[in-house]
């Protein structure tokens, strides 16, 4: 069975730490934002894939459903002060009141999509990701919990060796 998994939480919500998870339980692609432009882009051989914030893939879905069996939507949210601070310092955003519209936005975008779509959806937290939970979780979507304990490659940042809560440096 063929699957790509989409993550599309909103900007600094952990997108890229889920993909990076995502890759080391076996997935194709990168936690980075080097991401295919289009389904041409990906490999025909890979039969699990990750896929970062394809935009808005709302279009791409059926062209998705003719490749792959199974289309899985990550949503990453993460704690709201924390994410909007972020998006703000990184520079997605001016200000923090257009920082948490967008993000309301693109979680609301995201899940009308999924579900419109009939695409299996996967609601996470970022301060929920933990080496427990994936344990629990990476099974679920059908994916090996054996490489748990390799490092994370997160392309362009530095990656800790273990996944740890980094809200508290915003309040």
């Amino acid at each position: 069975m063929r699957r790509i998994f989409i993550v599309n939480g909103p900007e600094s919500s952990g997108n890229r730490l889920v993909g990076a998870i995502l890759v080391r339980a076996g997935c194709w692609g990168e936690a980075s934002t080097n991401q295919p432009k289009t389904i041409s882009d990906i490999p025909k051989e890979p039969n699990q894939v990750v896929w970062i914030h394809p935009g808005n893939f709302k279009d791409t879905i059926p062209a998705l459903k003719t490749v792959f069996d199974e289309v899985t939507v990550i949503l990453v949210i993460r704690e709201p002060e924390a994410n909007c601070r972020s998006m703000v310092r990184v520079g997605f955003f001016q200000t923090l009141k257009q920082a948490n519209i967008a993000r309301i936005n693109k979680i609301q975008e995201t899940i009308n999509t999924a579900l419109e779509s009939n695409c299996k959806l996967e609601i996470i937290t970022y301060e929920g990701l933990s080496t427990p939970m994936l344990r629990l979780w990476l099974p679920r979507l059908g994916l090996p919990v054996d490489n748990l304990n390799q490092n994370l490659k997160l392309v362009g940042q530095l990656a800790p060796t273990q996944i740890r809560n980094r809200n508290g440096k915003y309040y």
